[in-house]
């Protein structure tokens, strides 16, 4: 996967690529997401958190 729209479409949240560009979320700073900083940039729906958050740690799993 090249770009974190594409990361983001693959798990079927690629409604919010707008919100991670607009608040410059790229590869680099994936990992260091949490509940608090997805509300920040306006990520209301608690499902949707969760769902990014686990997409998350299976990119950074090794078993992956």
């Amino acid at each position: 996967m090249e770009t974190v729209h594409e990361w983001l479409s693959s798990i079927g949240l690629g409604h919010y690529s707008r919100l991670f560009e607009e608040h410059a979320i790229g590869w680099d700073v994936l990992a260091r997401l949490d509940h608090g900083v997805l509300k920040d940039v306006g990520i209301s729906a608690a499902g949707d958190r969760l769902r990014i958050l686990d997409a998350v740690q299976t990119l950074e799993s090794p078993d992956s």
